[in-house]
């Protein structure tokens, strides 16, 4: 049975892939590894795998580890950094993990940041909210909201105040509430569709005589400073003509 053979992107200057053994661990491509190179360890992104190497086996090393518990850069994403790369004349394994948050560039456990959740004690839900003094409207507010909720997390806190995590915790230093450890979640904004905005006088024009003569062949040239909207006319044109 042929040995798997990963090819690996490193960030090193060298505008070529480094073969690795997969040492039995099942490693998909996209996937982040941690590989030896040289004296030290580096991160490295598994971009291809093969049965065979251009290199002796028995000089190849086994990657270290796979954080088979990640998500693999999909597809599209690394065709896009490996067109850019090439591009602009530039080594792919440095262009592929500058396109990575920085945490995981680094060898160091990618942890996110603990994440809490509150909720009222029994003693909390005997007091009333008038107990809390009026000038504290914040702390009014985290306690009348935990009050009508059976917890709240720090994300629902950000929505009253601010300064509403604080007040949690003073919340739970007398006592009238308790702080859970939750698993962390990723907040994804809600976006609304875009919308192309509306061709200026000559934007219409330019798309209106060239798709007149879109029949035949002509060359046409858009004169205009940077920023005065050719771009905008083109993606139009092109909509036009792909219709």
């Amino acid at each position: 049975m042929p040995k798997l053979i990963l090819k690996i992107a490193l960030d090193v200057p060298l505008d070529r892939l480094f073969d690795y053994l997969s040492g039995g661990q099942l490693a998909k491509v996209g996937q982040r590894v941690l590989v030896p190179f040289g004296r030290r360890s580096q991160i490295g992104i598994v971009v291809g795998v093969a049965d065979t190497s251009d290199f002796a086996i028995e000089k190849l090393k086994p990657v270290t580890q796979v954080f088979s518990d990640e998500l693999p850069i999909n597809a599209e994403t690394l065709s896009l950094v490996k067109f850019s790369a090439d591009y602009y004349q530039y080594p792919y394994g440095q262009a592929l993990l500058a396109a990575l948050p920085a945490r995981l560039r680094q060898i160091a456990p990618a942890v996110a940041r603990k994440q809490y959740a509150y909720q009222l004690t029994d003693l909390g839900r005997q007091i009333d909210v008038e107990a809390i003094p009026k000038r504290q409207l914040v702390t009014r507010r985290v306690f009348a909201a935990l009050l009508a909720s059976e917890s709240l997390t720090e994300a629902m806190l950000d929505e009253i105040s601010s300064s509403a995590r604080k007040a949690a915790k003073q919340l739970v230093t007398k006592g009238w509430a308790c702080s859970l450890q939750v698993q962390a979640t990723i907040r994804v904004m809600e976006t609304s569709p875009a919308t192309e905005p509306a061709l200026n006088e000559e934007q219409a024009l330019t798309v209106s005589r060239i798709t007149e003569d879109a029949a035949s062949f002509k060359a046409w040239l858009l004169h205009g400073i940077t920023g005065s909207g050719k771009n905008r006319g083109l993606h139009a044109l092109d909509a036009t003509c792909a219709a």
